[in-house]
């Protein structure tokens, strides 16, 4: 069985008297890209705040990597991020002080930000606009400044192939016994809502 990366459980919420999403159960296992879609009021930006811990289900049970996400958040949401509709950005700062700022709170080391933050912008196309700011970007420069903050799914990918691991249990132990030192990768989660379902097919 593959390694289940999210897991949901009998996900029931509700504002007031009518539910907003009722019995959700899905699982996600390694790695890909997955979407979510429904009609408008279906229920899903409720369900991915709920899995990102912006607000706690009425009923049922998340799992990041394993981690109960109602008993443990802080140790669960280590292996999230979450990028929503709309951005929550500094926007006085410029793209490289935000990657900077974001490499702080991801807790790397001082001595491999620099790096990291010119890998990304480049990555993502991004070396171009690095020092404008951010309230003067468009939509999609943005989109891909916030995806350069997302990139630790690649980072996880290679240390798992160096260290011949197949999850982040195998990897926390070889950190755990001082056998490994890169930080834990996180777990990428990137959320793009879709506002407005057009032209539905039946």
């Amino acid at each position: 069985m593959e390694h289940k990366i999210v897991e949901v459980k009998n996900l029931s919420h509700r504002y007031t008297v009518n539910w907003a999403i009722k019995d959700i159960n899905f699982e996600i296992e390694k790695n890909g890209v997955f979407g979510l879609l429904g009609s408008n009021g279906a229920g899903k930006s409720t369900t991915m705040n709920i899995i990102c811990n912006v607000l706690t289900q009425t009923q049922g049970d998340v799992f990041i990597n394993g981690i109960d996400l109602r008993k443990n958040p802080i140790e669960a949401k280590k292996f999230i991020g979450f990028l929503p509709q709309k951005a929550p950005l500094h926007v006085e700062m410029t793209v490289e002080e935000y990657l900077y700022h974001c490499a702080d709170l991801r807790l790397m080391p001082k001595d491999k930000i620099q790096g990291a933050v010119e890998k990304v912008m480049e990555k993502c196309q991004i070396t171009h606009f690095r020092n404008r700011q951010i309230s003067n970007l468009s939509g999609s420069q943005v989109r891909r400044a916030m995806v350069s903050i997302k990139s630790e799914n690649r980072r996880r990918e290679r240390i798992f192939g160096e260290y011949g691991v197949k999850n982040i249990d195998e990897y926390t132990k070889l950190v755990k016994n001082r056998e490994a030192s890169e930080p834990i990768p996180h777990l990428l989660i990137i959320i793009d809502e879709f506002a407005e379902l057009k032209n539905q097919q039946p």
